[in-house]
């Protein structure tokens, strides 16, 4: 079967986490222990998975899961992460911080967007990915 990335989450929550599994059975088992290891008071009923569309993870294991600091920054790189909350800026290196990303292919914090000009963004060498 097919490796997909799916989002799953606590039904009360606006955070959870993306993982790598072949269906939508087999993400919900893996993100409920996920979410009750990580502290998640929910039921099984509570658990809600959404299949992240646009995210390639043929070269990922199934039972992956984009958690710890660098899974995180690796999923928000891949798509699944639209933005991380408290972490580091991988342009600048500021902590516990927003990151997205501000350019196509260019990720950093509400500090690096205010920084990029017209220049920076005409060259995006200049710039890190």
């Amino acid at each position: 079967m097919k490796k997909r990335c799916y989002f799953v989450s606590d039904k009360h929550e606006n955070e959870g986490f993306s993982l790598v599994a072949t269906s939508v059975r087999d993400a919900k088992k893996i993100g409920f222990k996920v979410l009750l290891f990580n502290g998640y008071d929910c039921e099984w009923i509570d658990v809600r998975v959404e299949w992240q569309k646009n995210v390639n993870v043929d070269d990922l294991d199934v039972g992956y899961v984009f958690e710890g600091d660098k899974g995180l920054m690796e999923g928000l790189f891949r798509g699944c992460y639209s933005y991380l909350e408290y972490a580091t800026c991988p342009n600048c290196g500021t902590e516990d911080t927003m990151v997205q990303e501000i350019y196509k292919d260019v990720f950093g914090c509400d500090y690096c967007e205010d920084k990029l000009t017209p220049k920076d963004i005409n060259n995006p060498r200049k710039l890190k990915k």
